[in-house]
């Protein structure tokens, strides 16, 4: 019986944005597609997260106070196993 309800295509997707209106548009339009969706609002947080919880992907914003976006992805990319693609880029 079809709940109506999106199946989860067994992505978990980590969307990384000082702005809580875009992490809340994001989180929106993915769990409407089917996506596993945690935020974070900090590269801090983001680290924390993909350490502790891991992620298919990480959505992330390249200009974080504190932390910088490409920072969050170095750190990825030299600390997390499982990431086989890796690619960082900004829309700004």
């Amino acid at each position: 019986m079809d709940s109506g309800a999106p199946q989860l295509n067994g992505g978990r997707i980590l969307v990384v944005d000082d702005e809580a209106t875009m992490r809340r548009l994001l989180e929106k339009l993915l769990r409407l597609e089917g996506y596993d969706v945690a935020l974070a609002s900090s590269g801090e947080q983001a680290l924390q997260e993909v350490f502790a919880r891991g992620a298919d992907t990480v959505l992330l914003d390249m200009r974080l106070p504190g932390m910088s976006g490409l920072d969050v992805c170095r750190n990825i990319r030299s600390h997390a196993r499982g990431f086989t693609r890796r690619s960082c880029s900004s829309p700004r």
